[in-house]
């Protein structure tokens, strides 16, 4: 990762896991660490950093009151700063918990999200 760019999360460690390690997510997650600022309405926002990413999604981590204040089904500005520069998309919370916000992000050709699902393959750069 110190290119910035997104890495692998092993199977093993992958959240999102049933309780007999079968991945139940439609795609596989990546590890990333770009800081975001999370929009809900013009003047309410929180800064945090993303955890993980992957083609139709991303979690969030920020502080416990960004989360009291957001609510499962809104859809938020995301402004994500990577080293590429800065990226917007506009995503849905879809989970709230102690890991983060985990969003939907509605823009389905987003340059910053993985488009390989072979294993060992990395996302290209935008």
């Amino acid at each position: 990762m110190a290119d910035g760019s997104p890495t692998r999360i092993p199977e093993e460690q992958a959240p999102g896991t049933t309780g007999d390690g079968a991945e139940r997510r439609r795609d596989p997650r990546l590890s990333a660490s770009w800081l975001v600022e999370v929009w809900l309405h013009d003047d309410v926002f929180a800064t945090g950093c993303i955890v993980d990413v992957s083609t139709r999604g991303l979690c969030v981590k920020t502080s416990d009151t960004a989360g009291n204040v957001m609510r499962t089904g809104e859809l938020c500005r995301l402004k994500i700063h990577t080293d590429s520069g800065v990226l917007a998309c506009t995503g849905e919370i879809r989970n709230i918990d102690q890991r983060g916000i985990q969003f939907e992000v509605r823009e389905s050709s987003a340059p910053w999200l993985p488009t390989a699902t072979t294993p060992g393959d990395h996302p290209s750069e935008a």
